[in-house]
């Protein structure tokens, strides 16, 4: 690679106001995910007490997952 394409690639780099993180929590009832209504949360600490507060189903076997999702603009 030459010194000049180089360059070229770090014009290209994302910078970090460029990239923006949510957290989706997702329900699984019985080992299937319910996609439709997850919901969005601005911080991991936002979906983690919403987590924290939901009401717990005894005889269901609800699983929860948070996922990170990253943006670029």
């Amino acid at each position: 690679m030459s010194k000049g394409q180089n360059l070229e690639n770090k014009d290209k780099a994302l910078h970090i106001g460029d990239v923006s993180v949510r957290y989706l929590l997702v329900e699984w009832l019985e080992g299937n995910p319910i996609i439709d209504g997850a919901i969005y949360f601005d911080t991991k600490e936002e979906c983690l007490e919403y987590w924290n507060n939901l009401p717990k189903y005894a005889g269901y076997n609800v699983e929860y997952t948070i996922c990170r999702i990253t943006n670029a603009h």
